[in-house]
């Protein structure tokens, strides 16, 4: 049972990791790939998880790839072993622990997600909306006490992202429907097979005949950037970056196209990437016509508390409606604040960096990342 537990725990490991890569693909993209691109980003991602190489089994339109198929045998790095059982009936008997090893079609398992475009609840890949829970809990319908899952109307804009990954005997028949969910089988007791071990509370469910279930589920949810990149050297490269200057937020909170030359006398000061940064005088007020990260410092303190996307002209920064996800060159984890703040001041910038995102005069605009929350 040592062995057979420990190979549990390492595929759980294995499900787990590449469902947290997914939730985070899966909201990253939110606003650059679309709804539909972004689960077939996420499904991709976990398939290469599991490859020795980078064959995607879908198009950014979640149509399967034509002449996909697992890669050869020798290759496949998979989720766990698939292990398949014969019987051995040579003594007369057909004794579960006398079953052996199908060589010929054990393998391992590769999960293949589905993209669950109608956003059904138990699918492998959900959007919907992440509130903590005391007691987080998911019942056999995939109900959980953590997330709401969107309506499909209204999932391509939804704050949180859930990916799932299984291994069941899919008692409720949610487990494999086609285009909403996908499961392997269970994992099979390999040297437990003759064990004492009874049924489970399902009457229909013996672990030493059905396998033992696994699954591995990660959220990610949307949180106000704390660091952005600077800009390239090339601009051939170049993904949004840190403007030239930083803005008030009462500049910003002011209106969503702001006349930079109106604004009160220093509103506009040296430019940060990073919050708690703090901003000088100064600021080089350089368009931007294809849009970038401005930082928002605190009018009282001068330190950046946020980031703003918007464009400029010169003159004017015009922000677009609605919290921005960021797809690249942006973090809500920070590598290290500044060291000379004290504990109470750095609590306040962080309480001011969330209100950015629920101000109904700031929201527009602001900057999100993607974090794992569950």
């Amino acid at each position: 049972m040592t062995i057979d537990l420990g190979l549990v725990y390492l595929t759980q490991v294995q499900m787990q990791n590449a469902a947290d890569t997914a939730a985070l693909e899966g909201l990253r993209g939110r606003d650059a790939a679309g709804d539909v691109g972004r689960r077939a980003a996420a499904a991709n991602l976990v398939s290469w998880n599991f490859q020795n190489g980078f064959q995607s089994p879908y198009d950014s339109s979640c149509t399967p790839t034509p002449g996909f198929a697992p890669i050869t045998e020798e290759e496949i790095l998979g989720a766990g072993p698939d292990v398949q059982f014969v019987p051995d009936t040579s003594d007369g008997t057909e004794l579960n622990a006398h079953q052996q090893i199908d060589v010929a079609n054990s393998g391992v398992y590769q999960p293949l997600l589905q993209c669950n475009p109608g956003n059904v609840q138990s699918g492998d890949l959900v959007s919907g909306t992440f509130a903590a829970a005391p007691v987080v809990a998911e019942d056999s319908d995939y109900n959980r006490t953590d997330l709401t899952a969107a309506e499909a109307a209204t999932s391509a804009k939804a704050p949180s992202f859930l990916a799932r990954l299984r291994r069941t005997s899919d008692f409720q028949g949610l487990d494999n429907e086609p285009g909403v969910s996908s499961s392997g089988n269970p994992m099979p007791l390999l040297l437990g097979r003759g064990t004492l071990v009874g049924p489970g509370a399902n009457p229909g469910y013996n672990p030493r005949i059905n396998g033992l279930t696994i699954r591995g589920t990660a959220i990610s949810d949307s949180r106000a950037a704390l660091q952005v990149g600077a800009c390239a050297a090339n601009p051939a490269v170049q993904s949004p970056c840190a403007m030239a200057f930083s803005i008030s937020r009462t500049c910003w909170a002011s209106s969503v196209n702001v006349n930079v030359t109106s604004c009160i006398a220093g509103s506009i000061r040296s430019t940060g990437q990073v919050v708690g940064g703090f901003v000088a005088p100064g600021g080089s007020l350089q368009p931007v016509p294809s849009g970038g990260f401005v930082p928002i410092f605190d009018d009282s303190t001068n330190r950046i508390i946020g980031f703003g996307f918007a464009t400029f002209d010169g003159t004017n920064l015009s922000r677009p409606a609605g919290l921005q996800m960021a797809s690249s060159n942006a973090s809500a984890v920070a590598p290290g604040f500044d060291p000379t703040l004290a504990p109470a001041d750095l609590h306040a910038i962080l309480l001011s960096n969330g209100t950015l995102t629920t101000d109904p005069a700031t929201l527009d605009g602001i900057v999100v990342a993607p974090v794992i929350a569950q």
